[in-house]
């Protein structure tokens, strides 16, 4: 969270946007950790990992510092939009009836 307030979270918010479907009925869905098959690739996320490389055009191992902020960045602004998301579609299901 701390190094996202360094980075440009429009620099990769189509990726996440793409990688974190948001459904309409309050559902999310992260189709790239299903990648990870197996006790290491489910432990270390390593299938997500390399997903994400490519599908951002990164290394992991040798991105800029301010690659890793603008990916922090962009993923907590889709998080954001998550929470929001799931906790409105909640909110409308048990907003009591008005009264008035």
């Amino acid at each position: 969270m701390g190094l996202a307030s360094f980075g440009d979270p429009q620099r990769y918010h189509q990726f996440f946007e793409t990688a974190i479907h948001l459904g309409p009925d309050g559902s999310l869905e992260i189709p790239i950790l299903a990648l990870n098959r197996g006790f290491t690739e489910g432990l270390f996320f390593s299938a997500s990992a390399k997903a994400l490389e490519d599908g951002i055009g990164i290394d992991g191992w040798y991105c800029s510092h301010q690659q890793r902020a603008d990916i922090s960045a962009a993923l907590q602004r889709r998080f954001t939009e998550a929470l929001f998301h799931i906790s409105g579609h909640y909110q409308k299901q048990t907003r009591p009836p008005t009264l008035y």
